[in-house]
């Protein structure tokens, strides 16, 4: 009788956690696909074709760009793009934070403005009537708002960035560096291949790198190193967009070269930098200015 009851049990046990696991994998199970070469974008329903047939164009540009600039691509590369809903079943990440996981060759974002995107407006009370202007002419949406979904829309290329630069076997560290090298990616990319946008992906992080400024919050690389997977969303845009404006001084310095040169120093660089030493590795193999940048951050 007791081994009866023990087999009843293992068998709702099996059950439930049949249930369970098939419950988890159809929890995106009504996303849409969307495939071409070396890309497979699953996306929300919420999303129409022309919405991704854009992110697929400026995700295949890009890799072009990687293979022509760095390394050749081989790897197949897995988009999710999720509404709120989805974003949920899928991931813990703060929603509107686009991500990647280079283990899986695969970025995760958003196309829907949200509150963390709506955090890093710059704030208008704090500037000039020329900078309001501005800002207005870069981003405003349909119905004359601010609006950052322009500018996080182009994020999929710094996620993309982590990801090919893991795949090709390019272990850029600490953190710091790994993002700085996103940026400059992205920076890269956008220049040379979508100039149009240069405006969206530089103006508010030059207006944030002050604004968005909290000397009680973290504000050093080395402490960016120590606390990566625990600082705060708006803290860590702070550090994106300051990331942001020394990938701009670089890349009008040193154009495409600087991005080479930077890959190819830390392709041949020892694994576990720490953010002194990459900044050492920086003024010998790279360049002195982005070096002093960096020491001066």
């Amino acid at each position: 009788m007791k081994n009866i009851l023990n087999i009843a049990i293992l068998l709702l046990l099996c059950i439930t956690f049949s249930c369970s696991k098939t419950t988890y994998q159809d929890n995106l199970s009504s996303l849409k696909s969307h495939k071409q070469k070396n890309i497979e974008i699953r996306y929300s329903n919420s999303y129409t074709e022309s919405q991704i047939q854009e992110v697929a164009t400026r995700m295949k540009q890009a890799i072009t760009f990687y293979g022509e600039n760095i390394q050749p691509v081989t790897q197949s590369i897995s988009v999710l793009v999720l509404n709120k809903d989805d974003w949920k079943k899928e991931t813990q990440t703060l929603y509107g934070m686009p991500y990647a996981i280079p283990s899986k060759n695969k970025v995760v974002m958003t196309l829907d403005n949200n509150d963390f995107w709506k955090s890093t407006i710059p704030n208008q009370s704090k500037l000039t009537p020329e900078q309001n202007n501005e800002l207005h002419l870069i981003y405003d949406n349909a119905n004359k708002e601010v609006d950052m979904s322009k500018f996080f829309s182009l994020l999929v290329v710094h996620e993309l960035g982590h990801v090919l630069s893991a795949a090709d076997h390019v272990q850029i560290t600490p953190n710091s560096f790994n993002e700085l090298f996103a940026n400059l990616f992205l920076h890269c990319y956008v220049a040379t291949k979508e100039p149009k946008l240069l405006e969206t992906l530089e103006y508010a992080p030059s207006l944030n790198e002050t604004l968005l400024y909290d000397a009680n919050a973290y504000t050093t690389l080395k402490e960016l190193d120590a606390n990566y997977s625990s600082i705060a969303g708006v803290n860590y845009a702070w550090y994106q967009n300051k990331l942001h404006v020394i990938s701009k001084k670089f890349y009008n310095d040193k154009k495409i070269d600087g991005l080479k040169k930077f890959v190819a120093a830390f392709r041949n660089a020892n694994s576990t930098l720490k953010t002194s030493e990459a900044i050492a590795l920086t003024e010998k193999k790279i360049d002195s200015s982005l070096a002093t940048l960096l020491k001066n951050f």
